[in-house]
């Protein structure tokens, strides 16, 4: 159960971390 809670917790920091990326990209395509 432990290591499903990290490989969880560790799949929600990638998905953030990429959500973070896109927004980015976003912005720079507008400026």
């Amino acid at each position: 159960p432990a290591l499903a809670s990290d490989i969880i917790i560790s799949l929600g920091l990638i998905l953030r971390f990429i959500q973070k990326v896109c927004e980015y990209n976003t912005q720079l395509e507008t400026f």
